[in-house]
């Protein structure tokens, strides 16, 4: 039951943890010649992590980061440390809709977008 997603289903993510665990995230930025390069990049996936928690991976995951409103943009290749959660949700339309009336260009079906919330510091913190 889609109720149950989460709490007794757990989702894991790109990252290999559930979504809506905190985790502490490093990587830099993906540049675009990088994206070109590397096919395991997706192209809405604009991070690459390489530690979580403290643990270094095999090799990098790619995902889209959801900043707070105030965070500067990212620099490209820059690394950064992230604490925060990954979530997701389904996007676009089933290609089944388009035998009714809401036909709109789309250029991707139907699909399962996981993201990483970037949670900013507490207020107190003096970072």
């Amino acid at each position: 039951m889609a109720g149950s997603l989460g709490y007794a289903v757990k989702v894991i993510g790109p990252l290999g943890e559930p979504l809506g665990k905190v985790v502490l995230i490093e990587g830099w930025a993906i540049t675009e010649r990088e994206m070109n390069r590397n096919s395991k990049a997706p192209i809405n996936e604009n991070f690459a992590v390489d530690t979580i928690d403290g643990q270094k991976l095999e090799s990098p995951a790619w995902i889209q980061l959801e900043l707070p409103h105030n965070h500067p943009p990212l620099k490209e290749g820059k690394r950064e440390r992230f604490t925060g959660f990954q979530t997701g949700g389904f996007i676009n339309e089933p290609w089944e809709a388009y035998n009714f009336e809401r036909v709109y260009l789309q250029t991707t079906g139907w699909y399962f977008l996981v993201y990483f919330v970037v949670l900013e510091p507490p207020k107190n913190s003096g970072s």
